[in-house]
């Protein structure tokens, strides 16, 4: 199966675990850096103009960089609204985008007001469906620690904000459950 990557250091490091042979989709297309917040990213598919095959699917995974230097929720949202019109010129009419909703970081357990920054920045993302544009849910709060680099990449800098094998694994398995309820209702719709 094909994917297009879009996203921070999130949808760079995603790549990578696919490139490994970890999974069974290939990526077509990436528009991915790490340390992208939503405002760069917007900048970035602007310059680029991404060309995506029709009927493909788009997984955005973004605003973990937003989260970390505590951008307002408002601005998140206003940004998040505004990178998605951009994509979406540049996705056929008859592909999909899912949008990655955030995870609970391990990093931030005991900051309350993050965490509940997270939730509303997720109920956001879930209001952003419509008929050809989805969300991928983590089910849970994937608060353990067994899903992310306790330390960064080659560093003893903690971290606890990326993914990594394990949870790349979880991501790649909920997105093929999301593009096959996707692809059922389309049959049964007749689209």
């Amino acid at each position: 199966m094909h994917i297009n990557l879009i996203g921070d250091s999130q949808a760079v490091r995603l790549h990578k675990f696919i490139l490994e042979g970890h999974s069974k989709f290939e990526v077509d297309e990436v528009v991915a850096k790490s340390g992208l917040t939503i405002t760069e990213l917007k900048s970035m598919v602007k310059r680029i103009r991404p060309v995506f095959k029709p009927n493909s699917v788009t997984l955005l995974l973004i605003a973990t960089n937003d989260i970390k230097l505590r951008r307002s929720y408002s601005q998140i949202t206003k940004d998040l609204v505004s990178l998605v019109r951009i994509i979406r010129k540049f996705i056929h009419k008859n592909s999909t985008l899912i949008i990655t909703k955030l995870p609970f970081f391990p990093k931030y357990r005991h900051s309350p007001h993050i965490l509940q920054l997270i939730d509303r920045v997720n109920k956001f993302i879930a209001s952003l469906v419509n008929s050809h544009t989805r969300f991928l849910d983590w089910e849970f709060s994937l608060d353990l620690d067994a899903y992310f680099h306790q330390h960064y990449f080659r560093s003893r800098r903690p971290d606890q904000l990326h993914l990594n094998n394990q949870g790349f694994s979880l991501l790649l398995d909920l997105l093929d459950r999301v593009i096959t309820v996707y692809n059922s209702s389309c049959i049964s719709l007749g689209i």
